[in-house]
């Protein structure tokens, strides 16, 4: 995994901001210095206000003060209008920024999601690295951006009062400075106290998600009433949640009494920087109870300043270890590559599959799953593939899909090695039904047509037709509103299938692709024996002009195939016609004596 090691968080955070609107981060910038240099020149036109009418009180022609202190009263008007111009539509230039940052980010993660490799997402620390950049990704933007905008308009600001407070001594504005550093670096301190602990309790945290979800999945409900599991998983989700409060609190507390001996510092300054101007008030004739307010008011704002630019700094080192976590995932490397130059992948295959010598061991570790597999799938073939569960049926899928590559030997099409060829390419020659297949809470037409997401030229006639081979058609018709009715129960109005229905769907949608190889694993098993020999028999009817390769625990939809492979423990055994099998008196024909023996049962 790419090192855990962060970059400077400015320079992620400012590219983030930039990529999701330019003229957004344009306006945003020029508000904060907007907003930035308007307090000091409040305090200015303060400080000439009160003397204006300090000048007044003392007799010195009250018609001319008075004249003057409207002056300065309408400009500081006008300069308050203009801030308070600026506040409101920094607020919406600043939700406008957020949103937009927060949807760029997004689609960044999801991007990745998609594109990274499928043994990625079944590598328990990998998943942990994707749920906290999911966990953070809704909130995090929008942090950010207010972080750099707080930056700039607080830096801006500081440097102005720090210039003013030089006029009264240059050690009251290093004083002013020097006092919120405690601060900063016990929020620093905790911000990497607090990432370390989320990295270190990133499991826990991903499994009371876990326990949440069994919990109120409507899925699940049925075997939680059914088993009384509820109070296990309540248990166990209270027993992890209590463990995470307890050391996060901790954490919140130890840092609570930090900053407070910080803060304490701040206050010592504050209020010693008081006194020295009060006394230069009274020993220097020369310094006006103008120049008290307008100093006393800039320590104040030169501290809030400080304060300002300090906490944007820890929050955005906070949120760049958050930027550290989601560029780590957008950073992984591809463990299925794609080739610089890739070979084209066969719009028609001449040979078909050649599987030579192929052993695979999941990255995760464990012993082999496959070992030693040699065999060939010819164009035009439709082999099934039986044996015991865990012989390895579903992961040589996975293999011929280019989810994964072979840990040794090497797997052909049309004699080109499938690692030459680009996967995603390669795969929109497959069409495939998985075991666990998806079901989608879409319409029943959007369901059937993601077969074919980039074809916009699809019609209602194809998606019928596929919807006919699946043998799901008359059941479509009998919903309200047809192939325009929702399905699932995750939105309103949507209409329920059983589970083989959704499997017919599924299978629709497999058809619907038209490629010229066709992977099914285990495509009838939600179908009962009737069912099933009657949709497989039209399913290979079908696909005579397609390669297909079905995996099936039932001997009926073997023997409709032209030959069988039989795999056991990772290898495979036999392979050949479902007669030349029988007469072997191996593996397949103990198989098949024993589903006879059942069916006459």
């Amino acid at each position: 995994m790419p090192s855990s090691r962060a970059r400077p968080p400015f320079r992620r955070a400012l590219r983030l901001a930039w990529e999701s609107g330019r003229s957004l981060a344009l306006q945003q910038g020029a508000l904060a210095l907007l907003q930035g240099a308007l307090p000091v020149l409040g305090l200015v036109l303060m400080k000439l206000l009160i003397d204006a009418v300090a000048r007044g009180a003392r007799g010195q022609d009250p018609d001319a003060a008075f004249d003057e202190v409207v002056f300065w009263v309408l400009v500081a008007a006008g300069v308050a209008f203009v801030g308070a111009l600026a506040r409101n539509w920094s607020v919406v230039v600043g939700e406008a920024q957020g949103q937009a940052v927060h949807d760029h980010v997004h689609a960044l993660l999801h991007e990745k999601v998609v594109a990274v490799d499928l043994q990625d997402l079944e590598d328990p620390e990998i998943l942990d690295l994707l749920q906290r950049a999911q966990q953070e990704a809704p909130v995090r933007p929008q942090r950010l951006v207010g972080g750099l905008t707080q930056i700039g308009q607080g830096l801006l600001s500081l440097l102005l009062m720090a210039g003013l407070l030089v006029t009264l001594h240059w050690v009251v504005a290093v004083l002013v400075v020097l006092a919120a550093v405690p601060g900063l670096v016990m929020r620093a301190r905790y911000a990497r106290v607090l990432h370390r602990w989320q990295e270190r309790r990133a499991q826990d945290d991903r499994e009371t998600r876990y326990f949440a979800w069994l919990l109120t999945s409507p899925a699940i409900a049925k075997e939680i009433r059914l088993f009384g599991l509820g109070g296990v998983f309540r248990m166990r989700y209270r027993r992890l949640r209590k463990l995470l409060r307890g050391e996060r609190v901790a954490i919140a507390r130890t840092r609570a009494l930090a900053e407070l001996l910080g803060q304490a510092f701040g206050l010592m300054v504050t209020f010693g920087a008081y006194a020295y101007i009060a006394k230069r008030v009274i020993t220097d004739p020369a310094t006006t109870i103008g120049d008290l307010v307008m100093y006393s008011q800039a320590i104040q704002r030169g501290q809030a300043a400080v304060q300002t630019v300090f906490s944007g700094v820890s929050g955005l080192y906070e949120d760049g270890l958050f930027l550290d976590t989601f560029f780590r995932f957008l950073g992984l490397p591809a463990r299925v590559p794609t080739p610089e130059a890739p070979s084209p992948v066969p719009t028609t295959p001449r040979e078909g599959f050649r599987i030579e010598g192929v052993g695979f061991t999941y990255p995760s570790g464990g012993p082999p799953v496959l070992i030693d597999i040699d065999a060939q799938l010819r164009v035009g073939e439709r082999v099934a593939v039986v044996g015991p569960n865990g012989a390895g049926k579903t992961t040589l899928l996975k293999l011929l899909c280019r989810f994964y590559d072979p840990s040794v030997g090497r797997i052909t099409l049309d004699g080109t090695d499938l690692t030459a060829f680009d996967p995603a390419a390669l795969r929109t020659r497959i069409a495939g039904v998985f075991q666990d297949f998806v079901r989608y809470d879409l319409t029943v037409s959007e369901n059937i047509r993601l077969g074919r997401q980039a074809d916009d030229s699809v019609t209602d006639d194809e998606v019928r037709a596929a919807a006919e081979a699946a043998g799901v058609h008359e059941r479509v018709s009998a919903l309200p509103e047809g192939y325009a009715t929702r399905l699932g129960r995750r939105f309103d109005k949507g209409r329920e299938l059983s589970i083989g229905e959704w499997q017919k769907i599924a299978l629709a949608r497999a058809w619907l692709r038209d490629a010229p190889i066709l992977f099914l694993d285990e495509p009838a098993s939600a179908l009962d024996a009737r069912a099933e020999v009657a949709l497989i028999g039209n399913i290979l009817d079908l696909a005579r002009d397609r390669t297909a390769l079905v995996v099936s625990h039932r001997l009926s939809t073997a023997r409709r195939c032209d030959r069988i492979w039989v795999m056991d423990g990772g290898r495979l055994v036999e392979q050949g016609t479902h007669e030349e099998l029988v007469g072997l008196g191996g593996s397949y024909s103990a198989l098949y004596a024993a589903w006879m023996r059942h069916a006459r049962e």
